[in-house]
């Protein structure tokens, strides 16, 4: 006579077809990695048509001066910009001037960001930027920025930011283009 099977009763139905719930070990999550660095632009040809030649000129006469400049930035993307915000160096993040091709960062081609005053960069690139009729970071009393040059006026990058696709009207209405 055959073994007697034992009932099927629906808890050991649905065991047949359910596998147990396993528990994970809990564990720490991993560090959460830094955001990538968004790359540099250095490219002059990547500025704004009416800033590009008063850069060139303030390169030209820096290297005349005996203080010649590296080209740290110029065109900044958004990305960029919102990263060195997060980072703290930066107030503006993706309203800066850089945005729009109006701005450029130069440093001390001998000492790179740890130019000493005694070197005279700094105050040649003031001195040159504003006879090139620029507006210099390190006449600023907020945030004094020292690499920083760009083609508006403090009291005009509103009318920049607002313009949008109109940036060329707006230059020409502020007298840039």
């Amino acid at each position: 006579m055959p073994a007697e099977r034992p009932a099927v009763t629906a808890e050991r139905f649905a065991s047949f077809f359910v596998a147990p719930l396993a528990v994970a070990p809990t564990e720490p999550a991993p560090p959460a990695r830094p955001p990538r660095r968004p790359p540099v632009v250095r490219d002059l040809t990547k500025l704004h048509p009416a800033f590009q030649p008063k850069i060139e000129g303030l390169l030209e006469a820096l290297e005349a001066l005996g203080t010649p400049a590296r080209l740290w930035e110029t065109l900044r993307t958004p990305k960029r910009g919102e990263w060195l915000k997060a980072q703290g160096r930066s107030r503006n993040g993706a309203r800066s001037m850089h945005i729009f091709g109006l701005a450029a960062d130069v440093i001390c081609a001998a000492h790179r960001w740890r130019c000493p005053r005694s070197c005279g960069f700094f105050s040649n690139v003031g001195e040159v930027a504003r006879g090139e009729g620029l507006t210099w970071g390190g006449d600023w009393t907020t945030i004094v920025d020292r690499p920083h040059v760009q083609l508006v006026r403090v009291g005009e990058q509103g009318t920049v930011r607002a313009a949008g696709v109109n940036l060329d009207t707006a230059l020409r209405s502020l007298g840039y283009a």
